[in-house]
């Protein structure tokens, strides 16, 4: 018996409710609007088209994936970042909305004070990196990552966005290649692992079983990058550098102390779309 697209749409979100996850509805709009490369104002005119037999099993099979547990964005393959498509899959960090906010800090920086050099630490898809890249034509950026996976992903990304001749990949932990190298930068950025060793646990099926874990945990406490990072900051960075970092809830008043600790002049902190501290700023000069 053929269907409406809309109501296959309809029976994708029942399905994905009664399995409980989260947002069924926007995530069955997602699924038929990718099985056919459709916007959205172009799935609602075609909103009582019939749904093709040959999408049936294609769906069928996106949703069996959703309910295990896999993210949708490794579903469907890629994520949207701060305007631009990000390719993800298995190994790959999935950029968060609250990242975009240091890439807006990092812009607005930049042009009231330009630098020639920006260094991403941990850049997992690329999503900062290729990102600023891509709005700083003159800008040589460098991309750190431990994952070679990631790398993959975030090359991959670079290309597809047309920068990659702008962007240095460097393999490797921390800021230990930048310092192997002699590097310095006039501006490091970095959304570090930083959730505890024992919260892991209870982070929500798609993320602790699907996302990886090189990404996600950040010790005991969820400050180790912070604290290996913060001594050796001032080896890497350019007079008049600075840094900004993404951090976990409740962490910013720590990893803004351990800044100052080892030579940081000024520090600020950059509150998310839900009022959290989640980017800690340090100047050095």
């Amino acid at each position: 018996m053929s269907f409406t697209i809309q109501e296959a749409q309809r029976r994708a979100s029942l399905f994905l409710q009664q399995h409980g996850v989260d947002e069924a509805a926007l995530e069955a709009e997602i699924l038929v609007r990718e099985l056919h490369g459709w916007d959205r104002a172009t799935l609602f005119t075609h909103w009582l088209d019939p749904f093709a037999v040959p999408l049936e099993q294609q769906l069928e099979s996106w949703l069996q994936r959703r309910i295990a547990g896999e993210p949708i964005q490794y579903i469907i393959g890629h994520v949207d970042f701060y305007g631009l498509s990000f390719d993800v899959g298995e190994g790959c960090l999935i950029p968060r909305p609250e990242t975009e906010l240091l890439v807006d800090a990092a812009l607005k920086r930049y042009y009231q004070h330009p630098v020639s050099t920006i260094a991403d630490i941990g850049t997992g898809s690329g999503a900062i990196a290729v990102t600023l890249a891509y709005h700083l034509p003159e800008v040589q950026v460098i991309a750190v990552d431990l994952s070679p996976r990631a790398l993959q992903y975030a090359q991959r990304n670079a290309t597809k966005l047309g920068v990659e001749s702008r962007i240095t990949w460097l393999e490797g932990d921390g800021i230990m290649p930048l310092q192997t190298a002699g590097i310095k930068v006039g501006m490091l950025l970095s959304n570090p692992p930083y959730i505890a060793s024992a919260e892991i646990a209870t982070l929500a099926k798609k993320v602790r079983e699907y996302e990886p874990r090189l990404a996600l945990d950040g010790g005991e406490t969820g400050l180790v990058f912070y604290e290996q990072t913060a001594p050796f900051l001032p080896e890497v960075l350019q007079p008049e550098g600075w840094v900004a970092m993404e951090v976990g809830a409740g962490q910013g008043e720590a990893v803004e102390a351990l800044f100052h600790a080892h030579g940081a002049k000024q520090t600020a902190m950059i509150e998310d779309f839900q009022g959290i501290l989640r980017h800690v700023i340090a100047f050095y000069s």
